[in-house]
């Protein structure tokens, strides 16, 4: 491995090596000259994250990088122990999945003590934390909500605090709706466990509230949850389109939901083309050095529902396989 990112002093201190007399053809880091990216997913029963990690790795690989894997387990404890780990190994740049990075103090630090960047799907920019796709996004679905759900309506919300897009996207909901007077039933969910979980939480919900339809709605943070709500539905008996039911990341699932009319709308997110950028920044990272400015940009995405499931199917062939 090489590493191509390194601060003002560590670059001083190869410069001194070369007027001692090392070859310019040397690594002055020892080893090979492959880069290395760790990958911590957030956690492998996540489809969204995972096509991201396909992404990630396919452009690896057309780099010639390679890439070491970690799942996280919904464990933002796992996720710090993970970079403490890959920093220790010595790969040339880490990508984070999902925690926020405010979360992961102590991973962070290891990965600036040892010169390696890192770079984040949804964590937010921090402290050694070079690039950031931001795929919170929920404004779109919270203004699609308000279009078709009356104020006063009953609303189930399915959260999920510990992952930074999931606490930016319930915040965007919550602001979007607050002069609506809905009646909130609120639900944290659980990871690894999110499709039973939210399933549960919904069926409990049919059971303590009278819901009418088209006069009842369940947000979730995303498709996964919304899977499970939509699990409860078919439970208690309820048919398609009785519910509102909300996701977020378009998964192969979810557009099929969609188009049983089980699930109202998701917002499909890019992320294979995400972990493509976040593996093309690493490069770029690596070449500008300390000439490199942290930036976040926006996600690819765009509102799935009826009216047009059948055509986002036929132009992303991908998704669907």
């Amino acid at each position: 491995m090489v590493k191509k990112w390194m601060t003002a002093a560590a670059s001083l201190a190869v410069a001194a090596l070369a007027l001692a007399g090392c070859s310019s053809g040397d690594d002055p880091n020892g080893g090979d000259d492959t880069v290395e990216v760790g990958i911590i997913t957030f956690s492998a029963t996540d489809v969204a994250v995972n096509n991201l990690v396909r992404g990630a790795e396919e452009q690896a690989e057309a780099l010639g990088y390679t890439t070491s894997v970690v799942d996280s387990n919904g464990s933002v404890d796992q996720a710090n122990t993970a970079m403490q780990n890959l920093a220790q190994k010595g790969v040339d740049a880490i990508l984070v999945t999902v925690w926020p990075s405010s979360a992961l103090a102590s991973g962070l630090a290891s990965a600036s003590a040892a010169g390696i960047p890192v770079v984040t799907l949804g964590g937010g920019l921090a402290d050694g934390v070079k690039l950031s796709v931001d795929d919170s996004l929920n404004e779109p679905v919270a203004e699609y909500v308000m279009g078709k759900i009356q104020p006063g309506a009953d609303v189930l919300k399915l959260t999920y605090r510990s992952g930074r897009p999931c606490q930016l996207r319930e915040d965007a909901f919550d602001a979007a709706v607050a002069d609506q007077n809905y009646t909130v039933t609120q639900q944290e969910v659980t990871i690894p466990g999110q499709v039973e979980s939210s399933q549960a939480a919904t069926v409990a919900w049919l059971a303590a509230n009278q819901v009418a339809p088209g006069t009842s709605a369940i947000w979730t943070c995303w498709d996964d949850s919304a899977l499970g709500a939509i699990a409860g539905l078919k439970q208690q008996g309820l048919e398609p389109g009785d519910v509102l039911v909300t996701g977020t990341n378009g998964t192969k699932e979810a557009l099929t939901a969609i188009q049983e009319g089980w699930l109202t709308v998701t917002l499909w997110i890019d992320h294979y083309g995400a972990g493509k950028q976040l593996v093309d920044g690493i490069q770029e990272i690596l070449a500008a050095g300390d000439g490199w400015e942290d930036k976040e940009i926006e996600a690819n995405y765009e509102i799935v529902d009826a009216s047009n499931v059948d055509q986002f199917i036929a132009d992303h062939p991908e998704i669907t396989g």
